[in-house]
């Protein structure tokens, strides 16, 4: 028997919501509302007779990750559009189990004090509130991070890529998140008047100041180079890190590497070859100009 869930704009009129909400919930989005109102979550997926919605965001970027062999399982083998439906199905699994006992969560009998409808309001708009395009608890695929600089046993092909490590337990309690953040967003486009206040007092516009604004450094991620192991170890180096690195009074050895490898998120054993200046062949001296350059653009003195 297919599990189902209710689509989240049935019984609702889209276009009768309050615009402070609407216009937070349009930010789902990969474009603008005033351009076009493209619906957060578009359709939903069904697998081994389990459905479940992701954003629409979301969805294109899992498709495109895998497309892109950017996607690994925990023994480092590639996933495919085939290959991850299991994940999937752990990921729909998940999702019922948060999307059906959210509401639970709300009410409990252990709270020292009484739980009022403005409280419970608060609880589920904190929420969805935690969404940011940066940070998409429960949406896939927000998944864990490995560096491939460290992980010798790949082809040449995929070392210094970023990919996205799947398992079957952490794909279940992004689902649980998921199904969560969709019934939150459910409950909240249902009965709108009741949020309309939180979401007035949180994004209320501020009248602009005459006084001379500060100026807003741009700290998009595109802007931060993508430098390998070895340049990122020299830029260690003109920080001062690795004479702090020596300077450490231990009788352990090897506690030195390790201090060294959780910094850079790296092993022991390659932090021990950097320190050793004998990983790989040593640093260009092409990418140390990389690195120097991007000292000089951003205006650092060392």
């Amino acid at each position: 028997m297919k599990q189902t869930i209710k689509s989240l704009y049935e019984d609702i009129n889209i276009h009768a919501i309050p615009d402070n909400i609407k216009e937070y919930f349009y930010q789902l989005t990969f474009l603008n509302r005033e351009l076009c109102e493209i619906k957060p979550f578009s359709s939903s997926h069904s697998y081994d007779n389990i459905e479940f919605y992701l954003l629409e965001r979301n969805h294109i970027e899992l498709k495109r990750y895998l497309k892109q062999k950017k996607i690994i399982d925990e023994t480092n083998t590639i996933l495919d559009i085939e290959t991850i439906a299991p994940y999937l199905v752990e990921y729909g699994k998940g999702f019922h189990k948060g999307y059906s006992e959210y509401e639970s969560t709300l009410k409990t009998d252990k709270s020292l004090f009484t739980i009022s409808n403005k409280e419970t309001a608060y609880q589920i708009f904190s929420k969805i509130h935690s969404f940011t395009p940066e940070h998409n608890r429960g949406q896939l695929p927000s998944l864990y991070i490995a560096n491939m600089d460290e992980m010798l046993d790949f082809e040449n092909d995929y070392k210094g890529k970023v990919l996205f490590t799947a398992t079957l337990k952490d794909y279940f309690f992004l689902g649980k998140d998921g199904g969560e953040f969709y019934r939150a967003w459910q409950i909240i486009l249902q009965n709108p008047t009741i949020f309309e206040d939180i979401f007035n007092k949180h994004f209320q516009k501020s009248e602009p100041k005459e006084e001379k604004q500060i100026e807003i450094p741009d700290l998009s991620i595109k802007d931060i180079p993508k430098f390998n192991l070895l340049q990122r170890f020299y830029l260690f180096k003109l920080l001062g890190v690795e004479t702090s690195i020596h300077q450490l009074k231990t009788d352990i050895q090897g506690s030195k590497y390790k201090v060294l490898a959780s910094i850079m998120g790296i092993s022991p054993d390659n932090a021990k070859k950097l320190i050793g200046n004998s990983y790989k062949k040593g640093i260009t001296e092409k990418d140390k100009a990389e690195v120097k350059d991007f000292l000089y653009r951003n205006k650092i003195e060392l």
